[in-house]
C-alpha cells in the first residue's frame, strides 16, 4: 500500500513538473528578448565588445539574449534573422551594426554602444568623452588653460564642438577650433596653431584616423613640449608619446550604463523619444614626465582621477 502510494505521489510530481516546465518554456518562447549585433573582429580587437557586453549583462538582466556577429559577407542575413526574431530590443555595437540594424523592424526600440555619433531615431552612447568631463579634468590637474586650441573636422563634431566653446565661455578661456576634412587641411591648421602657442594654452587632439598622422603628431607633440603647452588626447597611445593626458572610454562601465539605459528604454515602452547620452565612463591616463616638465603638482583631487601612470 504505501508502495502504492508512493507511485501515485512520484506520478504526480512529475506530472506537476512536467506541467511546469512546460509552462515555462511556452513563456520563454513568447518573448522575442533582446538582440546584440556587433562586429565580428578577430583578438585582441574584439576585445572592446567583450568589455562592454561584460558591462552590459551587469546590469541587464532581461533575458534571453541573441548575439549576432556581424561581417561584411553577412549583412544580409543579419537582417534577416533579426526579423525572424522580432525582437523586444535590438542593441548594435559599432557603426556598421547600427546601421544594419537601423534598417529593421521598424518598431523595435534599438541601442547604439561603441559609436562615434547615435543614428536618428535610435537611442545611446556615443564613444566621445563629454566635452564638459574633458575639459574638467583638464582643469584639476593642469589648471585653466588661456586658449585650448583644436583642429578637427568640424561637421562632424558640431555638438562636442558646440559643448567645448559653451563650457570655456563660462569658465573663462578662450576655445580655438580649425576646421579639417583630411591631412593636408590638418598639417596647414596645425601649422598655424604651433605658430601662435604660448605657455599655458592647451591642444586637444580628437580622435580622427584622418588628422592624426604619425609625422604630424610627432611635430605637435614636440612643439608643445618647447613651448610648455599640455596636450591632451582621447587615445591613451599618445600619453606614452608624450601628451600629458587622455581621457577613453571605459568599456565596462560604458557597458554598464548602456545596461541602464535598455532597461528604461524597455520599460518606457517604443514611443520614448530616442535618448543620446555622451560618454561620462572614461579612464584617464598621465604621462608623469610630461607633468614634471610642465611644473604640475598634482593635487589629491587629481590623483584620484588618474587611471594609469606612463
Amino acid at each position: 500500500m504505501n508502495r502504492l502510494r508512493a507511485a501515485n505521489t512520484s506520478a504526480a510530481f512529475a506530472f506537476a513538473l512536467l506541467v511546469l516546465c512546460a509552462y515555462s518554456w511556452s513563456s520563454y518562447a513568447m518573448s522575442a528578448g533582446m538582440v546584440v549585433v556587433q562586429p565580428q573582429v578577430r583578438p585582441p580587437y574584439d576585445r572592446v565588445y567583450q568589455e562592454i557586453i561584460m558591462g552590459f549583462n551587469r546590469t541587464y538582466t532581461t533575458p534571453p539574449q541573441t548575439v549576432l556577429m556581424l561581417n561584411p559577407e553577412n549583412a544580409e542575413k543579419i537582417g534577416a534573422e533579426i526579423s525572424r526574431i522580432n525582437p523586444d530590443l535590438i542593441m548594435a555595437l559599432g557603426s556598421r551594426s547600427a546601421s544594419i540594424a537601423r534598417q529593421y523592424n521598424a518598431n523595435t526600440p534599438k541601442l547604439a554602444g561603441a559609436v562615434s555619433q547615435v543614428p536618428e531615431g535610435m537611442h545611446g552612447i556615443t564613444m566621445w568623452p563629454d566635452p564638459q568631463l574633458v575639459l574638467e579634468r583638464l582643469i584639476i590637474v593642469y589648471g585653466k588653460p588661456k586658449t585650448i586650441y583644436l583642429v578637427t573636422d568640424i561637421d562632424k563634431r558640431q555638438s562636442q564642438i558646440t559643448g567645448i566653446k559653451d563650457f570655456a565661455q563660462i569658465s573663462g578661456f578662450k576655445a580655438s577650433v580649425h576646421h579639417a576634412d583630411n591631412i593636408k587641411d590638418a598639417a596647414a591648421k596645425y601649422q598655424q596653431v604651433l605658430g601662435q602657442l604660448q605657455p599655458g594654452d592647451a591642444i586637444w587632439l580628437m580622435r580622427d584616423k584622418a588628422l592624426n598622422d604619425p609625422s604630424l603628431l610627432s611635430l605637435v607633440l614636440e612643439t608643445a613640449w618647447k613651448n610648455k603647452v599640455a596636450v591632451i588626447s582621447s587615445n591613451p597611445v599618445h600619453v606614452k608619446r608624450g601628451a600629458l593626458m587622455a581621457i577613453f572610454p571605459n568599456n565596462q562601465a560604458m557597458g554598464e550604463s548602456l545596461g541602464r539605459l535598455a532597461t528604461r528604454v524597455e520599460q518606457d515602452g517604443a514611443d520614448l523619444a530616442p535618448i543620446v547620452e555622451p560618454l561620462t565612463d572614461v579612464h584617464t591616463s598621465l604621462n608623469n614626465r610630461t607633468s614634471r616638465h610642465l611644473g604640475i603638482t598634482l593635487s589629491s583631487e587629481a590623483n584620484e582621477l588618474i587611471d594609469s601612470v606612463f
